[in-house]
């Protein structure tokens, strides 16, 4: 498989994820029941747009790298990864261990200690 077919395997997967988001979030409003778009004023489109584009593309950046690898060997499996993606990537992010921080220098050339980050993840602050 090339990489190439993996990629555009993992944005399908990711444009239909984001579709059938999208459709959900246009639910019909008001008296007159006209559907209306995801966003709540013309300001907010932009920002809407580019979070979808985002999730899209990390559809494909996500699949490309298991489709060439062969660690996800069938398209199907690519598509889901596409689909799947978000929170493929937010599930990682919790599982990395968050641990001391390297000392820093200071201003003065001093080195300083750098208080670590704080997981938000219940089962890392066991």
């Amino acid at each position: 498989m090339t990489a190439l077919d993996a990629a555009l395997w993992g944005f399908l997967g990711s444009a239909v994820a984001e579709a059938l988001t999208l459709t959900a979030l246009m639910r019909p409003a008001g008296r007159r029941r006209t559907w209306r778009w995801p966003w709540a004023t013309r300001e907010d489109r932009p920002a809407v747009i580019f979070a979808v584009c985002l999730r899209l593309f990390a559809g494909g950046g996500l699949a490309t790298p298991l489709g060439v690898s062969g660690q996800m060997p069938t398209e199907f499996g690519l598509f889901v990864c596409g689909a799947a993606a978000p929170f493929i990537v937010a599930r990682l992010f919790q599982l990395i261990p968050v641990g001391e921080a390297p000392a820093a220098p200071s201003e003065g050339g001093q080195l300083m200690q750098v208080e670590p980050l704080k997981s938000t993840s219940p089962e890392l602050r066991k």
